[in-house]
């Protein structure tokens, strides 16, 4: 059976990144609400700072995992609402 993560795997590996809180109360508030704009403001922050993301806390392909799973999980749970 595949192992299925989620966004806040990958938000544990940002811990000490000058940015994890931010980014985690975006993610608890788009999880809570599944609100589009939250999530928006979240891809848009791991988007711009990729290059202190990458190298530091995750790697490129987990990186780009990340990104992907943040929009994936908010499609599934829109979907079961």
């Amino acid at each position: 059976m595949a192992r299925i993560v989620k966004t806040s795997y990958y938000l544990d590996k940002l811990k000490g990144y000058y940015r994890y809180d931010e980014l985690h109360n975006l993610y608890k508030k788009w999880k809570k609400g599944l609100d589009i704009n939250s999530l928006s403001e979240f891809l848009d922050i791991i988007w711009k700072e990729k290059n202190k993301i990458k190298p530091n806390y995750l790697g490129e392909n987990t990186y780009n995992n990340f990104r992907g799973i943040a929009f994936e999980e908010f499609c599934f749970d829109l979907i079961n609402k």
